[in-house]
């Protein structure tokens, strides 16, 4: 029997520094199928990213001390974290801002203030992508003969 997105649980993290926004995401997210953790500061996330592997970071861009673009270029400097997508949430939806996203290393954008339903919708689809990803490998690597086990 295989699974589906809805049988699986995924891991969230979420990078705000205003806890209303922290909140309001978790009550989104919080319908049992993600495991959902949390920082206030971008140097938060990075000590809680070198202990944990979450499977989609939600990132806001500004925040005090360091900003997401620095946080999102850490992040993906990491070889352990080149997969995992990073969601920026913001406010400013300039082109210049969102191209500068993409630079470092985001995959998608999250305009505040947004609907449960965008933010439901664009982390299921990462989670979801990300999954099938790594299922198609596992198929690939078993049909090549270079399963371990």
């Amino acid at each position: 029997m295989s699974t589906s997105i809805l049988d699986e649980h995924y891991k969230v993290h979420i990078v705000d520094d205003e806890s209303i926004y922290r909140e309001i995401l978790k009550d989104i997210l919080s319908d049992g199928r993600f495991e959902l953790s949390e920082s206030s500061t971008g140097k938060q996330c990075l000590q809680y990213l070198a202990n944990n592997t979450p499977d989609i970071i939600l990132l806001d861009i500004n925040m005090p001390c360091m900003d997401g673009y620095e946080v999102c270029k850490k992040i993906k400097e990491d070889s352990r974290f080149k997969d995992t997508p990073v969601l920026f949430l913001t406010a400013h939806e300039t082109p210049a801002a969102i191209e500068k996203g993409y630079e470092v290393g985001a995959c998608d954008y999250i305009i505040k203030p947004f609907k449960p339903s965008v933010v439901k919708g664009r982390v299921y689809n990462r989670v979801s992508s990300k999954a099938a990803a790594s299922r198609k490998a596992e198929v690939l690597e078993i049909a090549s003969g270079k399963l371990s086990i």
